[in-house]
């Protein structure tokens, strides 16, 4: 029985989680009444047999890198509450299910039992956004100490089973010496918050960023991560244990005397990354990409063994604190359909350098010969400067540099829509209808993806603004404001004979969600590499290299991730998922099978050359001894 108990106390918080869904009731009663000090009822020796063998296999256990279903809408809520009360019937009649033995074994883990007087009981998630929000915290330029607003109003540095959603309440705060315990957080923000001496025990964080946050001597125990970001962060003598931090960021973090221990980290990376004494112990690194920061870690023997990655990579831009409709589908269809590991780079840049990334755009685009455009795009020239004078475009050389590093190591790329294109890219003015964020940051970004994607042969998949960008980088011209753009429409290839990359896909007219009001017109579109698939009402939605290979670039002026991937947040937008479900075609899934097959193939490519290298670098070695 003692085995039990330390087995399950030494699984990450997912492992914990799918091996109570593989038990059997009986088996859960057993796994529970190991941690409880009840006395034991008798049991056979073949359930614990099954129970070990169980959990034998769960240890090599990696969770989905997204979840299958991503909302939060009403409907979603009703469905918790509804398994809430089917535990507990279930409970009281004797049966365990496996969320309640979860939550049971949960409360035998905790690091610490807090006792709370009648005078002195933990604040709720409404009263805290309340007197946050009363005191001005959430619009003060000055860092406030959370510890010292709770004292004012008679509660204990002590947050237990509070549900934070869409709340930037905790960003620029400082928290020092405060205790998460049970919580939940989702599209949630710590952005430039100051942590010291904070505890996350056995809570959950979604979608939640830590952007620029100063993490110090903070712990986050038996924690489950998904799709966190910590871009730009400094963590300081903290520590991870038995966390499972799947699909997050570290990129640009300093980790600094830091520890992850008993941890899992699927899909996570450390692009950039400065790396100072700090370990992984007992972790499990299947699948987290490092980016040529692991040699800097200090790793056991177990995790050193496990720091492979089994499958093609796609680096996905992101906003970690804007939750957009697209991206976030896109995120699930490139690991559940794709089959790839979708790495989340940030597109934005950090405040102090966005106003001298836009300084050098602006100053390049006036040096650039725009009369060549016809024959070398301004996008290429624009990217040809900054590589030629690196020195007087340092921030916007910084960016180019970190794509080159990025293309390095990922198989494959995707681009999403999002704001709209600067007209300056393809030699035009900003009209009244384009507002394009007056942010040069994540289109040099893109362009350098796109710049390498077609240098080095990596695949490339863009929809909306993706494939605007990728169309003007070859010379195309938008139309900036275009009506009509809105929901379902039917797509055929231009000629029934056509054998390029999308056959498959359009064997059938095909159905798929539109939302746009900028365009290609077929009389403006690419001067070179780039061909027209598919043209409706003279505008051109999808395009391809006219000699692709094996190693295509997918561009996409519709969505085909809005096909079965409900990302709902609220009950219009779980219906329109419905609706979008119901109307587009199932062809929609075969472009990401085509970005799977081109992503393989790149993989395949990149091992085969690095192993021909090695050896003739071997045979080099041979000779010269």
């Amino acid at each position: 029985m003692s085995n039990i108990k330390e087995l399950v106390a030494n699984f990450d918080y997912r492992q914990r989680e799918r091996l109570f869904q593989n038990l059997s009731w009986e088996e859960r009663r057993e796994v529970l009444q190991s941690f409880s000090n009840k006395p034991k009822k008798v049991t056979t020796d073949k359930i614990a047999i099954r129970i070990f063998e169980k959990m034998e296999s769960i240890q090599n256990f990696h969770a989905p890198i997204s979840r299958k279903v991503n909302r939060r809408s009403a409907i979603e809520w009703i469905n918790r509450k509804l398994q809430i009360a089917k535990n507990e019937i279930a409970y009281f009649f004797g049966f365990l299910t496996a969320n309640k033995t979860e939550q049971l074994v949960n409360n035998y883990l905790k690091i610490a039992k807090v006792v709370f007087s009648d005078t002195a009981m933990p604040i709720s998630a409404a009263q805290l956004r309340k007197i946050l929000t009363a005191d001005c915290v959430i619009a003060s330029e000055n860092r406030v100490n959370l510890i010292s607003i709770l004292e004012k109003h008679g509660y204990p540095p002590i947050l237990c089973n509070c549900k934070f959603e869409d709340l930037k309440i905790f960003s620029n705060l400082a928290l020092e010496k405060i205790t998460f315990q049970n919580c939940h957080f989702e599209w949630s923000h710590f952005s430039d918050a100051f942590l010291k001496e904070v505890t996350f025990d056995h809570c959950t964080l979604f979608n939640t960023s830590f952007l620029n946050a100063k993490i110090e001597t903070c712990n986050f125990y038996n924690c489950n991560f998904q799709e966190v970001a910590f871009t730009g962060a400094k963590i300081e003598s903290s520590n991870f244990s038995l966390c499972a931090i799947n699909g997050s960021s570290f990129e640009d973090a300093s980790i600094i005397f830091t520890a992850f221990l008993n941890t899992s980290l699927p899909a996570t990376h450390f692009l950039q990354a400065f790396i100072n004494h700090s370990y992984f112990i007992s972790c499990n690194l299947k699948d987290a990409v490092f980016f040529g920061t692991l040699p800097s870690f200090i790793l056991d023997k177990k995790s050193k063994q496990t720091a492979i990655v089994t499958r093609p990579t796609n680096a996905i831009l992101v906003d970690p604190e804007i939750r957009g409709v697209a991206a976030t589908k896109a995120y699930m269809k490139l690991e559940q359909i794709a089959g790839t590991i979708p790495l989340q780079v940030m597109m934005r840049a950090q405040k102090k350098a966005l106003n001298k990334v836009n300084r050098e755009i602006e100053k390049a685009l006036t040096e650039i010969d725009c009369s060549l455009a016809d024959k070398v795009p301004i996008p290429q020239q624009l990217i040809d400067y900054i590589i030629k004078k690196s020195k007087q475009n340092s921030e916007s050389s910084k960016i180019l540099k970190k794509v080159k590093k990025i293309a390095s190591e990922v198989d494959s790329f995707f681009l999403s829509g999002g704001e709209d294109v600067p007209p300056a890219l393809y030699g035009q003015k900003c009209e009244e209808s384009t507002d394009w964020g007056k942010d040069y940051y994540r289109s040099i970004l893109e362009l350098g993806i796109i710049h390498q994607a077609f240098a080095k042969g990596i695949p490339l998949m863009a929809v909306c603004r993706g494939f605007q960008m990728a169309n003007i980088y070859f010379g195309a011209q938008l139309l900036q404001d275009i009506k009509g753009q809105n929901g379902i429409q039917r797509f055929d290839l231009i000629c029934s004979h056509h054998k390029g990359i999308y056959h498959s896909a359009f064997k059938s007219s095909l159905l798929s969600a539109v939302y746009h009001h900028q365009a290609v017109l077929e009389n403006k579109g690419p001067t070179q590499h780039l061909e027209k698939s598919v043209i409706y009402r003279h505008t051109i939605k999808a395009s391809e290299l006219q000699y692709a290979g094996a190693t295509p670039m997918i561009l996409l002026q519709f969505h085909p991730e809005f096909y079965k991937a409900t990302t709902a947040h609220n009950i219009k937008r779980e219906l329109i998922d419905q609706l979008l479900q119901n109307l587009m075609s199932k062809n929609n899934e075969l472009f990401w099978k085509i970005l799977a097959d081109s992503a393989k193939a790149y993989r395949i490519k990149k091992i085969v050359l690095s192993s021909l290298r090695k050896k003739a670098s071997n045979e080099t070695n041979k000779q010269k001894v």
